[in-house]
């Protein structure tokens, strides 16, 4: 099989340097006709291997109704359910790739924030900037609001003791 390297390289002899399809394979050492295919392919080539079947197979229509009715239910919970009597790891691996087809996405909106109010105050001798907001979660279900509080300038011009 040819390699993405040597498919390139044929491409760009050819396209590039215009060499003719029987020096490019003289100095790779390759076929005409593989040269002939690169030139030809308008992408680069892919090894695709086919799907073996798996264990879990014969499962899959009973592990698809369970997340269908369950979609959080536990892989471990589930080889229990359809009577799973192999290793583990492939089953939850199968359950994790089948998983997301079933949740729900998780409706978030953004969260609100209300005016900021500015205060100043002193640290010692020095004025110091703050700036305080409420916010309103944004996840569903959750009540009250949060406090911000944000220092702009902490104590302009003071300095750290060392």
């Amino acid at each position: 099989m040819l390699s993405v390297e040597d498919w390139a390289e044929i491409r760009r002899l050819h396209f590039a340097e215009e060499l003719g399809i029987k020096t490019i394979a003289k100095r790779l050492g390759v076929a005409r006709n593989t040269v002939r295919i690169a030139v030809r392919s308008g992408h680069p080539p892919a090894y695709r291997r086919p799907r073996r079947p798996s264990a879990v197979d014969p499962y899959e229509d009973q592990i698809q109704a369970l997340l269908k009715d369950y979609p959080t239910m536990p892989a471990t919970v589930i080889a229990e359910r359809i009577g799973w009597g192999r290793g583990i790891t492939i089953l939850k691996e199968r359950v994790a790739e089948l998983r997301p087809l079933y949740l729900r996405p998780i409706p978030i909106s953004a969260p609100t924030i209300a005016p900021a109010s500015w205060r100043s105050g002193t640290c010692g001798s020095r004025r110091s900037i703050s700036r305080s907001a409420t916010a309103t979660p944004a996840l569903p279900g959750d009540r009250g609001r949060v406090q911000l509080f944000a220092f702009h300038r902490l104590c302009a011009g003071h300095r750290r003791a060392r």
